[in-house]
């Protein structure tokens, strides 16, 4: 199994829950736009047009949940928005 794993600072794991199902169910980013963080990029190779990507959302515990991620690969949009969650 091929997964990827985030760890967000939340206390409002419903907000979360909601923007990740948003993000889920909008059309993929254009090649190239994800945001550049210095960081080797996998959202264009492996996420354009994927149907069947999931994430599992943990719990809240102090402060942080965790979200895995069904394909390997990051998200670099999706976690910016959570950072604001």
């Amino acid at each position: 199994m091929n997964v990827e794993l985030s760890f967000i600072r939340t206390e409002n794991r419903e907000a979360l829950i909601e923007l990740i199902a948003s993000r889920l169910k909008s059309l993929p980013d254009p090649a190239g736009k994800q945001p550049k963080l210095g960081l080797p990029a996998s959202y264009d190779l492996l996420l354009a047009d994927e149907k069947k990507r999931k994430v599992v959302i943990s719990p809240v515990e102090t402060g942080w949940l965790a979200a895995v991620e069904s394909k390997e690969v990051i998200d670099f949009a999706l976690l910016q928005k959570s950072a604001r969650c």
